[in-house]
């Protein structure tokens, strides 16, 4: 399942087998609760961790990989349409006739037939977008530009709220496009934005697993969730530096983020609770580092788990930077009621069995540093992108020259 990393601390067991083990020597019940705001990562979370436990590590037949991957490419597309609509008969006109039924779909207004979605290749119709000369600069020219505040460039009243938050799924494309051109085991459905409305849970053995939707409205259902739980996951996300909430056009998401936790840490519902907190979308962070991106939350000391965090983009710096803005308490007895934090790469399964093995582990307090951030860890296509950038800069500084194998 996809890349694998050879770092020490890091390196996973055969995804599964130390977690089986585990549950088998404690019987005794428990109940978890996954608490995050809307699109920190608590549904990709939820979602693997489902798979993790119920031992359900691959796709059954290829038919069912493919049904969630047009599924997921019919999103992408459907939300791509949406960000470019100036610009959507343009590329439009590039497109073989043969895709004209897949783009009278995307048109339809009603909703889509999930039983029927296997019927279009929309991996092929957006892998071919993808590919359009123009397309790449086009699409990350306007996702930059309104991805920080979402709120404030989609205030059309025909778009309501969670057309808005489901436009988030875009922050991925990327990396769907990647995963497909690897041809390598992956669940697309990890890379697609799942609203969650009320409490979703479900039942493995002895424990109980809850997900509540992280949104402002959803989150006075959270109370009727709080009782006797063993475990409470905070999520949030790296990337989230730069963005405003969803909700309105004037609160940064990591002001709320921080605040929120810090409410539910200290409320008496969660007392008893093992509080970990999950830092997720790392791989996201270090893309908007590298776009430029920057932020500066104060400056704290560095801290131990991240000797080996790459320094470039002041990568390091900036991620002590985040995980000390929230795990920082001016009181002692506050920072002691966190027991760990992990940081991770929702969307990669053998990350979050590593993950899942340190909370089963209910004495184990090692932090989890996802592999991205970590010193020789790149993938192939990152591997590819950086040659290309040299290659580019190269040629900019007209330092190529021809050669002659002189025999």
């Amino acid at each position: 399942m996809g890349s694998k990393s050879s770092h020490p601390m890091n390196k996973p067991s055969q995804i599964g087998e130390s977690i089986t083990i585990q549950q088998e020597q404690s019987t005794r019940e428990e109940s978890w609760i996954i608490l995050g705001t809307a699109d920190s990562g608590t549904s990709t979370f939820y979602y693997m961790i489902e798979r993790i436990l119920s031992n359900n590590r691959h796709y059954s037949n290829r038919n069912e990989f493919n049904h969630d991957l047009q599924l997921v490419c019919f999103l992408m597309i459907k939300n791509l349409w949406t960000i470019l609509e100036s610009e959507r008969s343009r590329i439009i006109d590039l497109i073989p006739k043969s895709f004209g039924p897949c783009l009278e779909n995307l048109n339809d207004k009603s909703n889509i037939d999930q039983s029927q979605i296997s019927e279009f290749d929309y991996c092929e119709l957006l892998m071919y977008i993808w590919n359009i000369p123009f397309f790449r600069d086009l699409f990350e020219t306007k996702w930059n530009a309104i991805s920080p505040n979402i709120s404030e460039n989609f205030k059309d009243p025909n778009i309501n709220y969670y057309h808005v938050l489901s436009l988030l799924i875009l922050e991925n494309l990327e990396e769907l496009i990647s995963r497909i051109k690897s041809k390598t085991e992956f669940f697309p459905l990890a890379l697609s934005y799942e609203i969650t409305k009320g409490v979703r849970e479900f039942r493995y053995n002895n424990i109980l697993v809850k997900n509540a939707g992280g949104s402002r409205g959803q989150r006075k259902k959270w109370l009727c969730c709080f009782n006797n739980q063993s475990i409470a996951i905070f999520i949030i996300s790296l990337a989230e530096l730069d963005q405003y909430t969803v909700e309105d056009t004037q609160t940064l998401r990591i002001q709320e983020s921080k605040l929120l936790m810090e409410e539910l840490i200290n409320t008496r519902f969660l007392k008893t609770a093992r509080k970990i907190v999950i830092f997720t979308k790392p791989d996201i962070l270090i893309k908007k580092l590298q776009k430029g991106h920057s932020i500066h939350l104060g400056n704290y000391k560095m801290r131990p788990e991240f000797k080996e965090i790459i320094n470039k983009h002041e990568l390091k710096k900036v991620v002590n930077s985040i995980v000390s803005h929230y795990l920082n308490f001016e009181n002692e007895i506050e920072f002691k009621k966190i027991h760990s934090f992990h940081i991770v790469n929702t969307t990669e399964l053998e990350e979050v069995n590593c993950v899942m093995e340190r909370i089963l582990d209910h004495n184990s307090k090692n932090a989890f540093i996802s592999p991205c951030l970590l010193h020789g860890y790149r993938k192939p296509e990152q591997f590819e992108r950086e040659m290309q950038e040299r290659l580019f800069w190269k040629c900019r500084e007209q330092r190529l020259s021809d050669i002659r194998v002189l025999t």
